[in-house]
């Protein structure tokens, strides 16, 4: 199940617990990206059971932040290296 929103474009409020795997279903990433915010300190799981889960108010939170910008940096161009023997 996809995420409604609504005419402002944010998504309505949740209450409860959500299981990490479905949110990143939810929103097209992966549960290895999700660790990686897990790790960055970006978001905030619950452990129930060994299961993860991640609280209404936190997938809110999460998405005021980047809505604000707070995850955005500038791109990293790569630089070219000439061969060896030029």
């Amino acid at each position: 199940m996809l995420t409604e929103y609504n005419a402002t474009g944010a998504a309505p409020q949740r209450s409860g617990l959500v299981p990490l795997t479905r949110w990143a279903k939810e929103i097209g990433r992966t549960t290895s990206t999700l660790w990686r915010w897990r790790n960055n300190g970006w978001i905030a799981v619950i452990n129930v059971a060994g299961k993860l889960y991640i609280s209404g108010e936190e997938i809110d939170r999460f998405n005021t932040r980047a809505a604000a910008g707070e995850f955005s940096r500038e791109p990293v161009v790569p630089v070219r290296v000439n061969g060896a023997g030029e």
